[in-house]
């Protein structure tokens, strides 16, 4: 760090280039120097004045400086800032006395002056000590004195009137005299004490001369918040106490008192202040922290106001808070009643209106809080009794649980705040002084739960058989004694966490569902038939084990028969018999088995579903279970039917015990005729590829259900041998439609196939013929556009047709042509006798191809008949030339059609010359001689010169003239730095007249003259020294011509050296200026060069000079509103000047406002206008009328309409005019007619 400040060092040394000494010796005109002292009479000298001078080898000015004098006797230092500090002047050798010193080269001498008032030192001894300046680019200097250079003086003890400043009362009591520290210029004082508020008076004595000043005070005051919240032993709201001017803390520092400024008393750090009473405050680096309470009873916000005894420190007022506790906490409960041990209660603890003048969070209290320091008061909550209910986890003081006991649950918290004392650094609970609150949780006890049984549905039919106690359920016997699903138990309660316990035999199992309800199967193997095992079923809710429901019952183990397993595919016809087949046998794993020693002997029957009718007889099964049953011819349709098994006994009778076993089927009985349908194509006949779409129609929609997919086959030889259809990849044709192609002309047969998918009775459709025949293309060649009256031959050429057949037919303007000529029809004349479209038609079939109208192929043709030199030809080159010169002209011969189109004619064309010969061609090289006005050129059909076109290109010829040129020179700023516009233009003519001749522009600017903004024609200069100045400009163009030109003299004025202000006096008022108007321009002088005077002041409006004054004001007239720069520019006899300047807005003038009243009597009505006007006075009233056609006019404030006028005057018009000539019209209805007497 010191290494890098060394090198600054050095540098700032290495600047002092020279070395300066100084002489103070001049004290109050005395020579302070010599053998003794000059001695200062405060009473004759009321300021102390001492001057000197500074030598110095460089001429460079001192900026400023101090001086410092001591006190002899008491050895304090005054230091007194120089009031002025002189230019150098020329050098000691011309110094009077001092060619003593020696010098090694040349010095300049500084000026030095410095005054304080002489009262504002003490009494005794002074010697001047130290001097230093601050030079121009080198920085602060000390400069050396000595005992021959620096002064010393005495003052003496004033010997009349008060040598000082004092402070007193607005009634002139003497409260205090302070004490000065500086000289001249702004005192700071000291030694006042504190003051109040209020008025006083300053009281300042130099010898007899005593003036006093007098004032209001108004201290700092710096405003607090605090929170005082009803707790029990609150150590008082922690303010922090801090100075307005928190940077410096004037004011501030050690042991303060303040006094209680308030009506109430208060608390400060434990100590009670009475009002008037103060309180002695530590103050540490300007802060200190302080308790404040008071005994003021409810809430609220009172003010403390403390008075500072420090004399420049501030005064405090305090807003003290007291809020209740019980207003910010709020203990809820989500419900008042619960179920004991079971439901959960939320106790939600919530902060309502925190704030920094209260509490901001909440907690609950814990005894390890007092280990904390808490930034703020924090409210709080200490549980005293929970009733049993637990802390909520995720909840700041908050509790969440079920109630313990039936009946009311007691609950006990204490509301309250947490607060670090700011002096101890303690942190407590502080209870609120309303004390503990409470409330209660009723305790329900918890809804039963509810147990029900319901069996395995495959038992049904057994406990619909079996006559069996409620008590007794049923399960497949296992002979292996393996676990077999007797049902399910459903356990429902209010409330969720039930536990659930299956008791079969000596096994148990439990269960915990986290839902209301749930569903646990019951399982017991039993292996004797009839045999039983007991089951016991408990339920409970885990939280509350001793609310707890049973159920009982016996399982009993029955043997289980076969079933009956019909076949799946149970579908028949009409046409036959219909017969149903199944298996009747037993369920073992995945595989199904019947022994008739171990199953019985059994019969089936099959009876209809709904009705119960039977159908066809009842069957025995074989020795594997199979049987078949003949139900007969039934008719069509969908049959839901049961097949019933009987158990026979020895006997051959049906069984008493288990002597059913039902299984529920569907027959589907279909029609079994044949599938009759028809086939029929969209089209018949067509063009190779011939796109054949055939399609299939059954007779009877019924039969499409049993009919299996259509088989389609085609014959080429009229039916003698059929072969399948195939598609495009060589597979046969199936389904209700097909859709083919026939590549090869010829006739052909197509049928299709198909068979019952039940009873297989087949069916094959008559054949359908088809034709298919060969197809072609047209081109027709032939002009798209021909001359009218000239024969046109179109040809045809076709391919892929067997056997053409052509047709021509001519479909627009055959009226107009001639008729179709002879030959083998592949050609077609005709001759336009019109300039129209034609179109053309050739229509081309086989000859095998049926005459209808999709057997023919067309083709049309368009042809244009057109008049060629309608559309003339187009010429391109130069219009504006210049005579004497030759110009290129090219001509594009144009045609009404496209040049993509074919034509039968050739258009040719020529330039018309102005002696009336052609030339050929479509470019031509022309010089355009003085008067000709037009291009020419002419256009004709080949082989028809009679007929021609002529188009005409218009031409305007000019000759080139050297014109003689300006400048224009604007003078945007007319003194220095003096900016001007200048525009390089010609005499009387245009830049257009020059046709783009290229110039050049040469300038010659003087010294002092540069170029601001742009360059040739225009652009901006710059001057930077006053004077008079000329440009010069050298015009040139290409073709040799040469102009010089020069602008006006142009004056530029130094810089303005003359300070003065400029009002404009309005007549209406401050900042109202309406138009037309007249206003006074006041302007008065505020400095001048030293020696010089006044010449004449030019007023300019908007940059135009307006005239000359040399009084105080002049006088504008302005005629129409709008935006008015004012100047007035002062110029004086050495040539300096000055300007100040306003803009004015002048605004039309206001228009007059008016009331008319009226006054009536019997013998008329007079109307008197009261009008105002914001701007001016009113300068006349017009009003006027008309009586029976005659318009009477009345110059004045009232006009009188006489009672025989009414009902015969019209309405009054008055027209107020003001004298800056704004107008306002108003209209006054005319009296009615006055209605004759006896009415």
């Amino acid at each position: 760090m010191y290494k890098k400040a060394l090198p600054i060092t050095f540098l700032l040394a290495a600047t002092s280039l020279y070395a300066a000494e100084a002489n103070f010796c001049e004290i109050s005109g005395q020579d302070g120097c010599g053998l003794g002292a000059a001695v200062v009479n405060p009473d004759s000298t009321p300021v102390l004045v001492l001057r000197g001078h500074a030598l110095s080898d460089s001429n460079k000015p001192a900026i400023s400086g101090t001086m410092t004098v001591e006190h002899q006797e008491s050895g304090n230092k005054v230091q007194i800032k120089l009031s002025k500090v002189f230019r150098p002047s020329l050098t000691a050798s011309k110094l009077a006395g001092k060619s003593e010193t020696s010098v090694a080269r040349e010095k300049w001498m500084t000026g030095l002056e410095g005054a304080v008032y002489t009262s504002s030192l003490a009494s005794g001894q002074y010697n001047i000590v130290a001097l230093s300046l601050n030079y121009e680019g080198e920085g602060v200097k000390e400069l050396k004195l000595d005992a021959n250079s620096a002064g010393a003086f005495r003052i003496e003890a004033p010997t009349s009137g008060t040598q000082g400043i004092a402070l007193m009362s607005k009634q002139g009591d003497l409260l205090s005299e302070l004490n000065v520290s500086k000289g001249l210029g702004a005192w700071r004082v000291a030694g006042y004490k504190a003051m109040r508020d209020g008025e006083y008076k300053l009281s300042v004595s130099l010898g007899n001369l005593t003036k006093t000043k007098s004032f209001s005070l108004q201290r700092p005051v710096r405003s607090l918040a605090s929170s005082l919240p009803n707790v029990v032993d609150f150590p008082g709201a922690g303010v922090k106490l801090t100075s307005v001017d928190t940077m410096k803390g004037t004011g501030m520092q050690g042991r303060r008192e303040l006094v209680n400024d308030s009506d109430k008393a208060f608390v400060i750090n434990g100590t009670r202040v009475e009002p008037g009473q103060g309180a002695s405050v530590d103050f540490t680096a300007g802060t200190a922290a302080a308790l404040l309470s008071d005994d003021t009873p409810g809430t609220g916000v009172r003010k403390v106001k403390l008075f500072n005894t420090a004399p420049d420190g501030n005064n405090f007022e305090i807003s003290l808070n007291r809020w209740r506790v019980e207003d910010r906490v709020a203990v809820t409960a989500s419900k008042p009643s619960a179920a004991v041990k079971v439901e959960d209660v939320d106790v939600t603890v919530k902060l309502s209106g925190a704030g920094a003048d209260s509490c901001s969070m909440l907690r609950t209290y814990s005894e390890s809080d007092r280990l904390f320091e808490m930034d703020s008061v924090v409210c709080a909550i200490q549980w005293k009794d929970t009733a049993g209910i637990p802390p909520n986890r995720f909840s700041p003081a908050a509790l969440q649980g079920p109630p313990l006991a039936v009946g009311p649950n007691q609950l006990q918290y204490v509301p309250g705040v947490i607060y670090t004392n700011p002096l101890t650094k303690r942190s407590a609970f502080y209870p609120s002084a309303e004390g503990a609150k409470s409330f209660s949780i009723e305790g329900t006890v918890p809804a039963p739960i509810k147990l029900a049984f319901t069996p395995y549905v495959s038992y049904n039919p057994y406990y619909a058989q079996m006559a069996l106690p409620e008590t007794t359920k049923l399960v497949k016997v296992s002979p292996e004694g393996g676990e077999q699903l007797v049902g399910n138990v459903g356990v429902t309660g209010a409330h969720k966490g039930i536990r659930t316990r299956v008791a079969v035999g000596q096994n148990s199992r439990e269960f915990l569902s986290s839902f209301q309800s749930a569903a646990y199967a019951v399982t017991a193997g039993i292996s004797e038939s009839l045999g039983t095992k007991p089951v016991l079923v408990e339920a409970w809710y885990d939280r509350a084990p001793e609310h707890k429901v049973s159920l009982a019952f016996d399982v009993m183990g029955v043997p289980m028969g076969p079933r009956v397993f019909m076949d799946r595919e149970l579908v028949s016809h009409t046409l036959s018999p219909s017969v149903v087949t199944g298996r009747l046998a037993e369920s073992v794993g995945s595989r199904l088995e019947y022994a008739p020693e171990k199953h019985g002997k059994w019969e089936i029957a099959v009876v209809d579903a709904a009705s119960g009718t039977p159908h066809g007889n009842r069957v025995g099964i074989d020795a594997q279970g199979q049987f078949s049953v003949d139900l007969g011819v039934l008719t069509p349709g969908q049959r839901r039917m049961k097949a019933i098994a009987y158990l026979i006994d020895a006997n051959g009778a049906v069984s008493d015990f288990k002597t059913t076993t039902v299984q529920d089927f569907y027959l589907t009985t279909y029609d079994g005729r044949a599938p009759v349908f028809k086939v029929s194509a969209k089209t018949a006949a067509g063009a190779i590829p011939f796109p054949a779409q055939v399609s299939a129609a059954f007779e009877e929609p019924e039969l499409y259900k049993v009919a299996e997919t259509i088989q389609w086959s085609v014959s080429s030889d009229n039916g003698t041998t059929w072969a399948p259809m195939l598609d495009d990849k060589g597979r046969p044709y199936v389904g209700q439609s097909l859709n083919s192609r026939f590549s090869e002309p010829g006739t052909y047969l197509v049928r299709g196939f198909s068979r019952n998918k039940y009873s297989k009775q087949d069916f094959t459709s008559p054949p359908l013929q088809l034709l298919a025949y060969s197809g072609g293309s047209i081109v027709i060649d032939g002009p798209t556009a021909a001359n009218v009256d000239t024969p046109v031959e179109l040809k045809s050429v076709v391919t892929g047709f067997g056997s053409p057949v052509y047709k021509w037919a001519l479909s627009f303007g055959s009226d107009a042509a001639s008729a179709i000529g002879a030959g083998s029809g592949q050609t077609f004349q005709f001759t336009p006798k019109a300039a129209q479209n034609y179109t053309v038609t050739l229509s081309v079939k086989d000859s095998t191809a049926p005459d209808e109208p999709r057997s023919w192929t067309s083709k049309v043709f368009g042809l244009k008949a057109v008049q060629p030199l309608t559309a003339r030809a187009s010429i391109d080159g130069p219009r504006v030339v210049e005579t004497g010169k030759t110009y290129r002209y090219t001509a594009k011969i144009n045609d009404v059609v496209s040049s993509s189109s074919t034509k039968n004619y050739v258009v040719r064309g020529a330039w018309l010359l102005p002696d009336g010969s052609r030339v050929e061609g479509t470019e031509i090289d022309l010089s355009i001689a003085p008067g000709q006005t037009a291009v020419s050129y002419l256009t004709w059909v080949d082989g028809r010169p009679e007929v021609t076109a002529t188009s005409v290109f218009p031409v305007s010829a000019w000759s080139y003239g050297w014109p003689d040129w300006k400048i224009d020179v604007t003078v945007n700023e007319k003194t220095v730095p003096a900016t001007l516009r200048y525009n390089l233009a010609m005499v009387g003519r245009t830049a257009s007249e020059l046709r783009g001749e290229p110039l050049t522009v040469t300038w010659s600017l003087p010294e002092n003259m540069r170029q601001l903004s742009g360059s040739g024609m225009n652009g901006a200069w710059e001057i930077t020294q006053p004077g008079r100045y000329q440009a010069l400009a050298r015009v040139a163009d290409s073709r040799g011509n040469i102009t010089d030109v020069t602008t006006a003299e142009i004056e530029v004025l130094p810089a303005p050296k003359v300070g003065g202000a400029m009002t404009v006096v309005s007549p209406y008022g401050a900042a109202k200026y309406y138009a037309p108007g007249a206003y006074t321009v006041s302007y008065r002088i505020e400095s001048l060069p030293r020696g010089d005077r006044f010449s004449t002041n030019e007023l300019i409006v908007n940059g135009n000079k307006q005239g000359e004054f040399t009084g105080s004001s002049a006088i504008i007239k302005v005629e129409s509103p709008g935006d008015y720069d004012i100047k007035v520019r002062t110029l004086t006899q050495l040539g300096n000047y000055g300007e100040s300047s306003e803009t004015i807005v002048m605004k039309p003038a206001p228009g007059p406002t008016c009331n008319v009243k009226s006054t009536a009597t019997t013998s008329g009505t007079t109307y008197t206008a009261d009008c105002m006007v914001e701007a001016g006075n009113i300068a006349s009233y017009d009003w006027r009328f008309s009586v029976d056609g005659t318009e009477q006019v009345v110059k004045s404030k009232s006009a009188y309409v006489r009672q025989a006028w009414y009902g015969k005057a019209t309405d009054l018009k008055l027209t107020v005019t003001s004298t800056l000539g704004a107008t306002a019209q108003l209209t006054q209805p005319a009296p009615a007619a006055v209605p004759p007497a006896g009415r």
